[in-house]
């Protein structure tokens, strides 16, 4: 059974990719099959919140708003998280459905999803 909550991840990551430009538009960026990843800029600027994230890598769309109070939405798949002023740290929307289907399932491993 656990084998099928991947599989339904995947259909609806490729129905996230097909989707036409004017649907984004009406899409929501806190959808639970929505999953960001986290990219921190590593150099001798990064701080110490940044890579607490950085450590968790990816994120369901459902937690986003918990855990980055003051988002920037950049486009459709950027996000700019602000964990503090002059943050360089982006979150980019998982669109390849390979990738999303192995994140997925590191997810559910986790217990996040």
């Amino acid at each position: 059974m656990s084998y099928l909550i991947p599989m339904v991840r995947a259909v609806h990551a490729f129905d996230a990719y097909k989707r036409k430009p004017e649907e984004f538009e009406r899409a929501t960026f806190f959808s639970l099959y929505d999953i960001w990843h986290y990219i921190p800029i590593f150099d001798v600027k990064l701080c110490v919140r940044c890579m607490r994230h950085a450590e968790s890598t990816y994120f369901s769309g459902l937690h986003l708003r918990g855990l980055f109070h003051y988002l920037k939405i950049r486009s459709r798949n950027i996000i700019e998280p602000w964990v503090h002023p002059n943050c360089r740290c982006i979150l980019r929307r998982i669109t390849n459905p390979t990738e999303y289907i192995r994140v997925t399932e590191e997810l559910v491993k986790r217990g996040i999803m």
